[in-house]
């Protein structure tokens, strides 16, 4: 079945706190808007931590690890050859993701094609047998409980319908979000279930739904996932994701789940992404807030030679790190110079 059967009627109405967050969300993706353009260096700067640590967090949630100083390489240094078979799956996300932000965050619709992509690209630099395809076996999802056990949480679709349900739930979803009538965030979410139902690889199923999402969000608008890692806030909470897709798949094969669970806690992530960046780029602004004071008043006052002694008593409250910011923008801008000695001297350069 669909969470999408009668056209989207299961998102109808929309539990209160879900509306609130999509409230919250709305009011903090216009603020993030505003920083992307007042602080590009901010943004270079979260894209790479995000990357590393949704590439890490999504990985380890299936159990794939390697040493922190590795993933860094093998995620930001393109040149670094992954040594085990962890890294290479590691590498792997971290293609799949650089995909989703970029060509796969352009297209107009979700496609069967894109999901195999994504798939492919995972498992391409194992060179994996079955990358890109569909699973050709049957298979169970299990979780492990205290002590070790461990028990069936849902069985996916039959491998023999899975090729057929992927095609109906891509088409199901184009097909209400070009209705209009419900917000494309909350369709994401119970795309992203019926994905984890059909479960339709022998293996990888977690990391492209977790990709999945990041695509789906990016297209309706909401790529936050680019600078604060959704896949980190899911690990941080790992017990509940489970929990929530167990409680959303109940009925599922005859079209009777409640997709408010699973959806539910996307929309508490995404809101939980937007108000940390919304925080960085308020971080990021009061400091460019003191940075502006401190060449502000060296401006106005410091035509003379001065030492960070003297701007510590004038502009309390600034740190000597914005002091030394300032103060070597300054030097590279030619308007400055520095003495040498334990009792370093700034000057002003005489104008030529």
């Amino acid at each position: 079945m669909s969470s999408f059967v009668g056209f989207g009627a299961k998102f109808d109405p929309v539990p209160a706190e879900v509306a609130r967050r999509l409230g919250a969300i709305g009011r903090c993706a216009g603020r993030a808007d505003l920083y992307r353009q007042q602080f590009p260096r901010l943004l270079d700067a979260l894209r790479d931590r995000a990357r590393v640590e949704s590439v890490t967090a999504s990985s380890a949630i299936e159990g794939v690890v390697a040493p922190a100083a590795r993933v860094q390489a093998v995620v930001l240094e393109p040149s670094e050859t992954p040594r085990t078979r962890s890294e290479q799956e590691l590498r792997g996300y971290s293609n799949a993701l650089t995909h989703v932000f970029t060509e796969a965050a352009h297209e107009t619709q979700l496609s069967v094609g894109v999901i195999l992509h994504l798939h492919r690209l995972l498992f391409e630099p194992t060179r994996m047998v079955g990358a890109g395809r569909f699973k050709t076996a049957d298979n169970l999802v299990v979780g492990r409980r205290p002590g070790g056990a461990t028990a069936v949480r849902f069985r996916p679709v039959a491998a023999a319908r899975t090729p057929q349900a992927v095609a109906d739930l891509v088409g199901s979803f184009n097909d209400v979000v070009a209705r209009g009538t419900h917000d494309r965030m909350l369709l994401a979410a119970a795309a992203v279930l019926d994905f984890t139902v059909i479960h339709p690889f022998a293996d990888g199923n977690g990391r492209v739904s977790r990709l999945l999402l990041n695509l789906l969000l990016c297209q309706a608008g909401h790529d936050v996932g680019r600078y604060v890692s959704l896949e980190r806030l899911i690990e941080q909470t790992e017990e509940r994701y489970y929990d929530v897709l167990l409680a959303s798949t109940h009925g599922w094969e005859d079209g009777e789940n409640d997709v408010w669970p699973a959806v539910a806690y996307t929309t508490e992530v995404v809101e939980r992404a937007y108000t940390r960046f919304v925080e960085l780029g308020e971080t990021e602004r009061a400091a460019g807030s003191k940075q502006e004071r401190v060449r502000r008043y060296l401006e106005e006052h410091g035509r003379r030679s001065f030492s960070m002694a003297e701007l510590r008593t004038a502009l309390p409250g600034i740190s000597d790190a914005t002091f030394r910011v300032v103060l070597n923008s300054l030097r590279d801008e030619g308007k400055v110079v520095a003495s040498s000695g334990r009792t370093a001297r700034w000057r002003w350069r005489a104008p030529e």
